[in-house]
C-alpha cells in the first residue's frame, strides 16, 4: 500500500489523521514542522504528503528543498 507523510504541528490532528490512514491500510511517515518534513523527505519516498497549510514555511522550504532538487520526483505535482 501507499505511504502518506502527514506534516502537521497539532498533535490531536496529527494522530486522529494518522490513526484513521493506518486503519486504512496506509504506511503513515509523521513530521511536526517543516524542519522534520524535509529531513525525512530526503530519505523516504512518500507517494502523497499531506501538509498543514498553516505552515507556509515549512510548505516553501520543503518544496525548495525536496521537490525541485530530487529527479526522482520531478513528476511530482503539488495543489499549492
Amino acid at each position: 500500500m501507499a505511504t502518506i507523510m502527514v506534516v502537521e504541528d497539532n498533535e490531536g490532528s496529527r494522530d486522529a489523521l494518522s490513526r484513521r490512514l493506518a486503519r486504512r491500510g496506509y504506511q503513515v511517515v509523521l513530521a511536526v514542522d517543516g524542519h522534520q518534513a524535509v529531513s525525512i523527505g530526503r530519505s523516504a519516498k512518500s507517494d502523497l504528503i499531506l501538509m498543514d497549510l498553516g505552515l507556509p514555511t515549512a510548505i516553501r522550504r520543503f518544496r525548495q528543498a525536496v521537490m525541485s532538487s530530487t529527479p526522482s520526483r520531478s513528476g511530482f505535482s503539488s495543489c499549492w
